[in-house]
Parts: structure tokens; C-alpha cells; sequence
């Protein structure tokens, strides 16, 4: 099973949104410019948090964005290179000074980390009951994701997945 919209809702809250409220008003424009057109759910969870606190986009100038698949979202403009998305790819250096890997979505500006998000998302109702249904037939299970591995595995856990099973 694909994690997102397969076992977990694809509607995602902001856990922490101060992290959100808490930035300056040109890195919020910024960061609404990156994510205005991306379709991953991270990506909407921001635009639509950005959006209800009256958030403008940075204008079309601040350069081009791109989405790097399995990593996160890059614009390289005047004030250099920012990235959002998983913390080893954002904020490398910062991402490898800690002994196990930070959680969350990162965004950096020049590998310098200026915020992190985290994100909640809730299983679909009846995910746990399927999914225990198809390993008491004797199926085997597997959770994939493009999110970070202990978060897969934490999810897997919960739906009775074994963790060598569950991927991200």
C-alpha cells in the first residue's frame, strides 16, 4: 500500500503552526511561492496555512521552483537557494550533526535551517481493519512512502505491519 491517501487521509494539519506564524512576512511570501503549485499534501497543508493567515505569494520574479521527487521543493533566487522538504537534503550539514535524523520538513535557506514543520495526518477509518483482515488471510503487507523511514515504520506499526515491511 501507498501510505498517503491509501491508509492516511490526504489531508494533513500543521502540528506545530507557530513555526509557520512565527517567520518573517517575506520568508512566509517566499515559502507560499515555492509550494503554490506543488500537488504533495505537504505542500497544500503550507499553501493552505499560508493562504487563511492572508499570506501574499512572492512575485513571479523570485525565480524558478522546482520539485525534486523523494526530497522536497528548491528555488534559487537573489537571496540564494532555498529548499523545503527532508531535512538531509535542505539542511545537509545540519542534518548530519544530530545521531539519528531530525524529523519534520525543513525549510533552509543555503543549507541554514529557518524553520521546521511538522505535520499530523490521521488513518483512514477503516485502514487497520483491512489491513488485519488481509494478514489474518495470510497476505503479506507492505507499507511504501516517500516520507521519511521511522515515520513509515510507526505507521506500519500501528496498522499490525511488520517493520521489515514498511519503507519510506
Amino acid at each position: 500500500f501507498d501510505k498517503t491517501g491509501t491508509v492516511t487521509l490526504e489531508h494533513l494539519a500543521p502540528a506545530n503552526p507557530d513555526s509557520i506564524r512565527e517567520l518573517p512576512a517575506g520568508t512566509r511570501s517566499i515559502l507560499l511561492g515555492m509550494v503554490s503549485e506543488s500537488l504533495h499534501p505537504v505542500a497544500g497543508c503550507l499553501r493552505e496555512a499560508l493562504l487563511s493567515a492572508g499570506v501574499e505569494p512572492a512575485p513571479a520574479a523570485l525565480g524558478a521552483v522546482r520539485e525534486i521527487t523523494g526530497m522536497g521543493i528548491e528555488l534559487r533566487n537573489g537571496n540564494g537557494t532555498w529548499r523545503l522538504g527532508r531535512a538531509s537534503w535542505a539542511a545537509p550539514d545540519a542534518a548530519a550533526g544530530g545521531s539519528s535524523q531530525p524529523r519534520g520538513t525543513c525549510l533552509a535557506l543555503d543549507g541554514v535551517p529557518v524553520a521546521r514543520f511538522h505535520f499530523r495526518e490521521e488513518l483512514r477509518a477503516d485502514a487497520a481493519d483491512q489491513i488485519g483482515r488481509f494478514l489474518r488471510d495470510g497476505f503479506q503487507v507492505y507499507l511504501l512512502s516517500g516520507d521519511e523511514p521511522g515515520k513509515v515504520r510507526e505507521l506500519g506499526m500501528q496498522l499490525g505491519i511488520p517493520e521489515s515491511h514498511a519503507f519510506g
